[in-house]
Parts: C-alpha cells; structure tokens; sequence
C-alpha cells in the first residue's frame, strides 16, 4: 500500500468521525439526573454524642452496623430531623431530639447535626431487687452486652444480699465488654455473697472461691479464668461467662 492509499484511508477515517460526532444528541454529554450538580444536592456533617456533647468513641461502634459522617438533601434547604440516621452503639441508648435549627445542606462543610445519647451503666442486672425484669436490661443490652452468671448449688449454699438470704440461686449481669471491667467487679456491684447451709458437709473452698464456665480464655494464647478476668469480646469471643461457687466435701 502506496502513501497516497494509506492518506485517503485516513481522511476517510477522519471523515467518519466527524460525521458520528455530528449526528449524536447535543446533550449526550450534559449531566444526568442523580449528578450532584445538576440536582443541587448539598451535605450536612452529623456527630454521634453523649449527654455533655463528646463524639462516642469508635470502639462502642457494633459490627455491621453503619454510621453515615453526613446526610444529603438540597443545597440552601434547612435540614430533615427525620433524615439523620440513628445508629445504636454499645452502651448508649438515644435520647432527646435531634435539633436541626439553623442547619442547612451545603455542597461542603457547614454546621454539624448532632445525635445525642445517654451512656449506659456497664453492669445492667437482668432483675430489679423485687426479682422483676429490669426495664434496663433491654434487647439492645443483651444483644451487645456479654451476660455474667452467678450460681450457687441449691443444695450446698445460697446467696446472702444486703444481710438477707435469697431464694434465687442463679443472678444474671449483663456486662458491656468495651469497659474492661472484671469478674471481680461484676460480683462487688452484685452485691452477693455466697454462705455454705452446713459447713461441716460443704465448706466453700477457701483456695478457690468459684469455678468459671469456659474456664480458658479465648485469645491467641489461652489463659485460666479467674476473678480478675476482664469480661470482654477479645477474651470470650462469642460465649457469655458462668461462675458458680466452688464447694468442698468436709
């Protein structure tokens, strides 16, 4: 193929181009509904607080759950209530009104909406002390809380609270595992204290008070559990925790 062959097969190429380009719609490169210019949509920031105002750390975040850092709507429009997300966190419960006053969407920055909310006690007992269910003991609580069971052998012992004898034998706590609190911990808020009925049969082993169901940790390298294990995800994974007094044959 000569010079003057390969010239006329590009202006004839050329030529293709420029009528393509000549019939496509003038607006083919126009933007589309959705884009963020051509339906002026804006943004506001959103912080998740507690009670005095302070961002709710990462670590109470729940797995899966999502935490949008912004909301969209219209630019110079004033801000929906009811379109800020209200993610649940461990811990924390929603309370008061999101307050929008004076919040517009922009197309960057702007006044920030918070979300606020109330943190949670980190030990929630399942029941009041009339033996009722605890109204704070919610679903959300038990879903994210790990549960601390305190049990006595009915025919060994009982518990003694405040200076009266219980009639339960088995007390739940629902302990929230970003705190770091011990098994120690939960049994002094719990207020129990484990008596033997006849010591001269039973006597409550005086070298090792309770025994824990799982007795290992779960981390990478497994320890024993004791009393001054901290009840958190990193050493119970998926398991809630048992401890029951340790009795001995006299």
């Amino acid at each position: 193929m000569d010079k003057k062959q390969i010239s006329k097969r590009c202006l004839a190429f050329f030529l293709a181009i420029i009528m393509i380009v000549g019939i496509m719609p003038l607006n083919i490169f126009a933007e589309q509904p959705g884009d963020t210019i051509s339906n002026n949509e804006g943004r506001v920031p959103i912080q998740y607080v507690d009670k005095n105002g302070n961002p709710i750390r990462d670590e109470y975040k729940i797995t899966d759950e999502k935490y949008p850092s912004e909301a969209k709507g219209k630019i110079g429009e004033a801000v929906d209530a009811s379109k800020i997300p209200q993610p649940k966190f461990i811990g924390y419960e929603r309370i008061g009104d999101i307050v929008v006053a004076g919040r517009k969407y922009f197309k960057e920055g702007g006044r920030a909406v918070e979300v606020p909310y109330k943190k949670l006690d980190p030990i929630i007992p399942e029941k009041g002390n009339d033996g009722q269910p605890n109204p704070e003991a919610t679903e959300d609580v038990k879903a994210t809380y790990k549960s601390v069971t305190i049990k006595v052998d009915s025919e060994k012992g009982l518990f003694d609270k405040g200076g009266a004898s219980k009639t339960e034998t088995s007390f739940v706590y629902y302990v929230n595992p970003v705190e770091g609190k011990t098994l120690q911990y939960v049994l002094d808020a719990s207020g129990l204290t484990a008596v033997s009925k006849d010591e001269n049969a039973n006597k409550i082993d005086a070298n090792k008070e309770w025994k824990f169901t799982p007795d290992k940790t779960k981390t990478d390298t497994p320890a024993d559990v004791a009393l001054g294990t901290a009840v958190t995800k990193e050493n119970f994974k998926n398991e809630n925790v048992v401890m029951e007094v340790n009795f001995k044959q006299t």
